[in-house]
């Protein structure tokens, strides 16, 4: 309630409450319900080796950027956070009118002031420059994938793969039961990569 208060604060003509399979969320009026699809990565029979479960595409072009010298690191920094939103801003150009969301950059400043053990920002660098990333969140036994990104001149290389593949094989080895990938705002692609990861739809009702 205090979100939803601090948003009217702001002007904001709605508030949109996005939930997951894990986390049943039960609203009154004003909400209206509606049925979502998220997609769910189970992390509790791979014995901390998730790559097994991709698709062969997938492998494919996660050993493109590992020869191209892809290297990942996560982190919880501010500046980290600002070198994963300019790669953001990027992609933000990149979609145009086909983007289903903007965020500010206010809101990557604000996850700085968060517990240092419920997120992690995880960046993929070519030479030690940024080029691709995640943004995770972790509560209770899942991780939640939240954001990801990428600069469109590195996109031959595939970096998002091999960060991907950190970020959730990190997941898988820190006792995480699931990723939950959440929804993917209709978009074919998106849907595609989290389904060539092994993750499966799974439908949430908010009510």
């Amino acid at each position: 309630l205090s979100i939803i208060c601090r948003h009217h604060q702001l002007g904001a003509q709605s508030v949109t409450l996005i939930g997951s399979p894990n986390r049943n969320v039960h609203l009154e009026h004003p909400f209206n319900a509606s049925t979502l699809t998220a997609h769910v990565l189970l992390l509790d029979s791979c014995q901390g080796h998730p790559e097994k479960g991709f698709s062969e595409s997938f492998r494919r072009d996660l050993k493109i950027a590992r020869k191209a010298g892809v290297t990942v690191r996560g982190s919880t920094t501010l500046d980290d956070l600002m070198t994963y939103y300019s790669l953001y801003d990027d992609s933000l150009k990149r979609w145009g009118n086909a983007a289903t969301s903007r965020h500010s950059k206010s809101l990557f400043v604000a996850l700085a002031r968060m517990p240092a053990d419920a997120f992690r920002v995880w960046l993929g660098e070519v030479d030690g420059v940024a080029v691709a990333g995640v943004v995770m969140f972790y509560k209770g036994d899942t991780a939640y994938y939240w954001h990801g990104a990428f600069h469109s001149d590195y996109s031959r290389i595939m970096p998002s793969k091999a960060v991907l593949d950190a970020a959730v094989t990190d997941a898988a080895q820190r006792g995480y039961q699931r990723v939950d990938m959440l929804s993917s705002g209709g978009h074919k692609g998106v849907i595609q990569l989290k389904e060539s990861m092994g993750a499966m739809p799974q439908k949430f009702t908010i009510n």
